[in-house]
């Protein structure tokens, strides 16, 4: 049976979202400084993938496609907080709610860009970082902060845990990269600040600062 996609409301209006990506660079000091700020009523957080496993504790767990959500299907579906996908064949037990991506354009096969204005529908991105920035922004949020953003390749991994079993690396640069510009115009009409606090991060078209000075 088809699901249904999950209309967003606007739950987060006005609130600082934090969203912690996989990237190599996140660290337990980082985790731990956005862990107090949100016990002190500061901030919301969203958790990407497997950084559910260090933000145990998070209000939100976006994984976007099924083969994630198929390898954790006994640990990451015990998430307290509230969960999202957006490929319709993960289970409504595993994540109970699902975003529709914006479908591709008839004549160029491709999907449109920038941000979609449907309270059900995701652009995609081609990652779950870009995914949930537009889910914050759904959310109401009024300033987003993102950590786990490096965007590129390392000898350690793409990923703060190494890298998933039998998975090729990520082609950063031509399947994730393009797309973050296309949300600077959507934010910046709806009055939303979005900063980078990832160390070194190949994303660098939202301002870059630090964790400490911004929250």
């Amino acid at each position: 049976m088809a699901r249904e996609p999950t209309v967003i409301q606007p739950l987060w209006q006005g609130q600082t979202v934090v969203i912690l990506a996989s990237g190599p660079s996140l660290s337990t000091k980082q985790i731990h400084h956005v862990a107090k700020a949100r016990l002190d009523g500061r901030c919301k957080v969203v958790c990407v993938n497997d950084t559910c496993f260090l933000a145990w504790w998070a209000d939100w767990l976006h994984g976007c496609d099924y083969k994630w959500w198929n390898w954790n299907r006994n640990t990451a579906t015990k998430f307290a907080g509230i969960k999202s996908t957006c490929t319709e064949s993960v289970p409504v037990q595993w994540a109970e709610n699902y975003f529709q991506v914006s479908p591709c354009d008839k004549n160029t096969g491709q999907r449109p860009p920038g941000f979609s204005p449907h309270p059900y529908e995701l652009t995609g991105g081609g990652n779950g970082g870009h995914q949930s920035i537009e889910i914050a922004t759904k959310l109401g949020a009024k300033k987003i902060i993102l950590l786990g953003f490096d965007m590129r390749s390392a000898e350690s991994g793409s990923h703060f845990f190494g890298e998933h079993e039998g998975q090729q690396q990520s082609d950063y640069a031509k399947t994730m990269l393009p797309y973050f510009p296309q949300l600077i115009e959507p934010l910046r009409e709806r009055k939303i600040e979005i900063f980078n606090c990832t160390p070194d991060s190949a994303l660098t078209c939202f301002p870059m600062t630090s964790l400490g000075k911004i929250l």
